[in-house]
């Protein structure tokens, strides 16, 4: 919990440093992040389950925790200022389920690798999981135009 509330102090610096563009600030949180949990994966993939690879996954998680909320403020943030007003109930809901859905996900694959054994198998989802994020960000990232132009309302729709 310390260090996500250290990521909340960092996050107004690290943003200056990204020219207070968000978008680039959640793009680089996300890559950061995931390389902060990549030894565990080299780790887990050398020694397997093990004294060695579970410490260096417990000291790698705890040092990511930062960067981590970095993105999920850049995340809220651009929910903030890039959805109009009237939209964005109806967005951070679908947000809000995708990540219920998510965490769903987790559970069952806890109960599908639930012998301690199998525990790398769920190491290799997670790291997998976060890389697609990044990917996934990343792509929107690039495709969006770098001042976007949003009507001051939203289109009239007849019912």
């Amino acid at each position: 919990a310390i260090f996500g509330m250290f990521g909340t102090m960092l996050y107004p610096t690290v943003l200056g440093w990204c020219g207070e563009d968000v978008n680039k600030l959640g793009k680089r949180s996300v890559w950061v992040f995931f390389f902060h949990l990549a030894p565990i994966g080299v780790a887990f993939a050398l020694f397997g389950v093990g004294w060695g690879s579970s410490a260096t996954m417990l000291l790698m998680v705890t040092l990511s925790r930062s960067l981590l909320w970095i993105f999920d403020l850049s995340l809220q943030q651009i929910l903030q200022d890039n959805i109009h007003e009237t939209e964005r109930g109806l967005i951070n809901g679908v947000h809000t389920a995708m990540c219920q859905l998510m965490l769903i996900f987790v559970g069952i694959a806890g109960m599908v690798f639930s012998d301690p054994r199998a525990f790398t198998s769920l190491v290799f989802i997670s790291l997998g999981s976060v890389f697609v994020a990044a990917v996934v960000f990343t792509r929107w990232e690039r495709g969006i135009p770098r001042f976007p132009t949003y009507p001051k309302h939203p289109p009239h729709t007849q019912v």
